[in-house]
């Protein structure tokens, strides 16, 4: 409790009750006024002592008017007048002193006073907030009530339905296993009741066959049998149909003729409800002959189906050894084995899974087109000579024989360029004007003279190029084909990059390559024959004494030559034609007609970008390059 004072003076008492929380506040704001409360005290203390003093001198003075009392008889009425004059003087200092004192208690007093009252105001707007935040936190008190009372009424929810839920998965449970246990009881049940009658049946099935077997024995063996299908008519001797081949006991004919099988028949004819066109050759495979391997693929199709029906199991036996019955996109293709090998060979993907080494899973085989596998691959397998002629064929079409391509790994397939111009830029040393190449600048007789074409050869079929020679001092000439890697301001570039023929005497250089490599494209050019070029043996030789046209040794730049006594070769007006097969990597050459065999193999991959070039030695020598034109 702090007791404040208010109004002028120090009667007017007000007693104001502090919250214990504003204590520390109250304190620091009496703390702020502690100078003007040092000079109240100051003030006060003053006006203690002058107050003291006032009245020590009333006393003193009325002490000294008894001991002497004022004697009016002896005063004249001047000095009474001035006597009375006085004491009036006196009372006006005293009236005026008394009201200096109060002025100066009344200004101090006035400070405090609105001190006090801003004090008060502060006070009342603490208590105001103090009581905004009293009720919140008992809002909050009551809000937090309800939340927990809506959580256990929720938590009070859960529980009973989790109980109920497990009372319900336990009485799921409990009728699951009386459910399963009446299965299984039932089950076991039929299982005897099943045993009980196969064995019952078996007995049957026993005596009837064996009557059945009595009764064929008993038939004439020469009785003739009439077959009747839908489209035709066979007749058969009974022993044919009887004979071991046809299966014996367990033969689809035995069972017919025995009773185990029934068919629809009047005495000696037999009708069957399917179409009997190759029903000749089961006949014949029961006299002892065999099947022919040149019958078309939809007979030997039905006759597969036909052998599994009448269970003549050795005539499937035969057909699946050289037939194989390959199903795509929902119809079985039987394939002869030979055939398939023969013109899509046996690294072929459809060559392995015929021979059985690769076998694709059901459904991708389902997912392929049947269309497109009897337009192209079956006719490949036909005819291996067989090709698509990309030349006016769709775009769509070419990736549809494409994909089946990719597939079957079968080549379908063959490009038909339209004669397309080569383009030269100048090259090192050399000028082009149009697709004249001539050899203008450097040294007279070295090889730096190179020249690469800007146009792309084609990534796809086989093609060749034909190189005119238009001017010529010895013939120092080299042609062929380089990658675009190609470095043309390089020197005797023949043996570094690229796969070249010298017109000069038809040795071949090329790029570093290894022993094996090198050894395997001589043996290539000594006896390889292949479908667009014949090999001329009679020409070729194998030179591995090495180059003396600064060639590397002979494992790496110089391959071979075709014949060490033709110099000169090729002279002004003569021609070399290069002939590049992408599909199976190799280069040939053709010399004013001659063809000289193949004489690289297996040197580029099929996505390698090739370039025609030509490498000069002798100044002014030039060439002239034909386009680019398709071989069938």
């Amino acid at each position: 409790m702090m007791t404040v004072f208010n109004g002028d003076d120090c009667g007017d008492v007000k007693t104001t009750t502090l919250e214990p929380q504003n204590k520390k506040r109250t304190a620091s704001m009496f703390n702020l006024d502690s100078h003007q409360k040092t000079n109240d005290n100051l003030h006060s203390e003053n006006m203690g002592s002058t107050t003291t003093t006032f009245r020590k001198t009333k006393k003193k003075n009325n002490k000294r008017r008894g001991s002497r009392p004022l004697n009016s008889d002896r005063l004249t009425i001047d000095q009474q007048q001035q006597y009375q004059h006085q004491l009036v003087q006196q009372q006006l200092q005293q009236q005026q002193a008394q009201q200096h004192r109060t002025e100066e208690r009344k200004e101090p007093l006035s400070g405090r006073s609105k001190t006090n009252q801003d004090i008060l105001s502060l006070y009342s707007e603490l208590n105001r907030f103090d009581a905004l935040e009293k009720e919140k936190r008992q809002e909050e008190v009551q809000k937090m009530k309800e939340l927990k009372t809506i959580r256990e009424d929720i938590a009070e929810v859960s529980r009973k339905r989790l109980a109920a839920m497990k009372m319900l998965q336990a009485k799921v449970e409990l009728q699951h296993k009386e459910s399963i246990d009446t299965i299984k009881r039932v089950e076991e049940e039929s299982r005897l009741q099943i045993a009980m009658e196969r064995k019952i049946l078996d007995q049957e099935k026993q005596v009837w066959e064996d009557s059945g077997e009595k009764f064929a024995s008993l038939m004439p063996q020469g009785r003739r049998i009439f077959l009747q299908f839908t489209n035709q008519q066979y007749v058969a001797q009974l022993s044919t149909l009887l004979s071991t081949r046809g299966g014996g006991r367990d033969g689809f004919f035995n069972k017919l003729f025995s009773g185990r099988i029934h068919v629809e028949h009047e005495e000696n004819v037999y009708f069957f409800d399917r179409d009997g066109s190759v029903f000749s050759h089961i006949l014949n495979f029961l006299k002892g002959q065999k099947v022919s391997q040149k019958l078309p693929p939809h007979e030997l199709e039905q006759l597969q189906e036909d052998a599994i029906f009448y269970e003549i199991w050795g005539l499937v036996a035969e057909l699946n050894r050289y037939i194989v019955p390959l199903r795509i996109g929902g119809k079985t293709y039987p394939l002869n084995k030979d055939k398939v090998v023969a013109s899509c060979g046996s690294q072929s993907r459809i060559g392995k899974m015929v021979m059985g080494e690769l076998v694709e899973p059901a459904f991708v085989m389902e997912a392929r087109d049947p269309h497109l596998f009897e337009k192209y691959v079956l006719k490949k397998i036909g005819d291996r000579s067989f090709f698509v002629s990309s030349h006016g064929v769709a775009d769509d079409e070419v990736a549809l024989i494409l994909g089946e391509e990719e597939f079957y790994g079968v080549k379908l397939l063959r490009s038909s360029l339209v004669p397309q111009s080569i383009i030269f830029e100048s090259g090192n040393k050399c000028t082009a004007h149009g697709n004249i190449l001539t050899k203008a600048s450097g040294r007279k007789s070295s090889w730096n003279g190179n020249a690469l074409s800007s146009t792309h050869l084609p990534m796809r079929g086989l093609f060749k190029f034909r190189v005119t020679v238009k001017k010529t001092k010895s013939c120092r000439i080299m042609v062929g084909v380089a990658p675009s890697s190609f470095y043309g301001e390089g020197t005797d570039m023949y043996n570094k990059c690229g796969w070249f023929f010298y017109l000069y005497n038809g040795d071949v250089y090329s790029q570093s390559l290894s022993h094996q490599q090198s050894k395997e494209l001589k043996e290539c050019m000594q006896g390889s024959n292949g479908d667009f070029i014949q090999h001329d043996s009679a020409n070729s030789s194998t030179n591995t004494s090495g180059s003396s046209h600064g060639g590397n040794n002979s494992s790496n730049a110089f391959l071979g030559t075709y014949s060490a006594s033709d110099t000169n070769l090729v002279q002004a007006g003569g021609w070399v034609e290069v002939v590049v097969d992408r599909e199976a990597s190799t280069i040939a050459f053709i010399v004013n007609g001659q063809n000289k065999g193949i004489a690289y193999k297996g040197v580029f991959s099929k996505d390698t970008d090739l370039r025609a070039c030509v490498i000069f030695k002798d100044m002014n020598d030039s060439v002239q390059v034909g386009p680019i034109e398709s071989l069938p």
